[in-house]
């Protein structure tokens, strides 16, 4: 396999023969983790332009934990908006060629920003720069994200529809990026594969670094707690994608079948949390699911049990987790995973 995996070219955006980079690190209630991430940003062989810490209007020790960095970072402190609007206020701080988002418990090991400027220099037409990235799950690696999202190199418009195969740490040429308005905040936590789609369709192409150049962090029990919230994100994404009137007819196919399939997903892990939680609504989140089209059978039957019989459902959920947690999550759980952030 090539090192670089890259789409053919299809614009004249040239980049300089020196591209810039700043990284963006947002950051809210994050002073555990906060002091590797940007001890991260620092040992890069290439050293970024600017590291820029937006601090999501945290109320933790963040701003101590930031003090030894302090001279040699940039930092905003920002209300607490969302991870959206921190990243549009340090992509709108950043005077470089292109920003890298680098979540506050995430990492960048030290070559990232100079394969990074390879795949530009090597391809300047490129707004969009990616490397691959190890999956980690309470200390223990899992594998690859290319191993569960591969990279798209020649139809990249259908696919970003139908998976993102983009990580949220991918470079972005930062002209092009405020050009389609940055990161939109009623997509949250989905925004990045918002911006990829629209970045994408605005004729955007994106280029891969075949190597893991980071490490993307999942927290113990993000699987059962953020998966509505991650999955109504991509609800939002793609409703927004389905009305784009530059897709043709194929693509909005796809965009349709891909926004069902995350409706369809939001509806069930909805309806199971409300059941865990003893929610007021789980009756009824229950009987949507049972009535909703596209489900198989025996969840169909599943949920019309659960209006029946709530407690007994709720009771067998949290048999289930309980034995989630004693194993490490599947690939389909892992790839519903877009965000860690409340």
């Amino acid at each position: 396999m090539s090192r670089f995996l890259v789409p053919p070219q299809q614009t004249t955006t040239t980049t300089s023969a020196t591209p810039t980079f700043a990284v963006v690190i947002p950051a809210y209630q994050a002073a555990d983790t906060i002091g590797e991430a940007v001890a991260s940003a620092l040992a890069q062989t290439k050293p970024a332009s600017e590291i820029i810490v937006c601090d999501d209007g945290s109320t933790d020790e963040l701003a101590l934990a930031l003090a030894p960095y302090r001279g040699r970072i940039e930092l905003l402190q920002l209300p607490h908006r969302g991870a959206a609007q921190a990243k549009n206020a340090g992509v709108a701080f950043a005077s470089t060629e292109f920003v890298t988002v680098l979540d506050a418990d995430d990492i960048f090991t030290p070559g990232r920003l100079a394969a990074l400027a390879e795949l530009a220099a090597h391809r300047p037409d490129l707004d969009i720069l990616a490397t691959d990235s190890m999956i980690d799950v309470d200390g223990s690696t899992l594998g690859t994200w290319s191993e569960k999202e591969p990279f798209e190199v020649l139809d990249q418009r259908a696919a970003i529809l139908e998976r993102c195969f983009l990580l949220q740490h991918s470079a972005v040429r930062r002209a092009a990026l405020l050009a389609v308005g940055g990161f939109d905040t009623t997509t949250e936590p989905a925004e990045d594969w918002d911006a990829w789609i629209r970045l994408i369709f605005a004729g955007s192409g994106a280029g891969f670094v075949a190597e893991p150049l980071a490490h993307y962090r999942l927290r113990e029990g993000s699987f059962t707690s953020d998966r509505p919230r991650a999955l109504r994100g991509r609800v939002a994404a793609l409703e927004k994608a389905r009305e784009d009137p530059r897709l043709t007819h194929a693509e909005r196919a796809i965009a349709e079948q891909s926004y069902s399939r995350q409706l369809r997903g939001a509806l069930l892990v909805e309806a199971e949390a409300a059941l865990r939680a003893h929610a007021p609504d789980a009756r009824r989140r229950a009987l949507a699911l049972g009535l909703a089209p596209g489900f198989p059978p025996v969840v169909r039957l599943k949920a019309m049990s659960a209006v029946v019989a709530p407690g007994i459902a709720a009771a067998l959920l949290e048999r289930r987790e309980d034995s989630t947690r004693r194993r490490k999550p599947t690939a389909d759980e892992d790839r519903q995973m877009s965000t860690r952030r409340p």
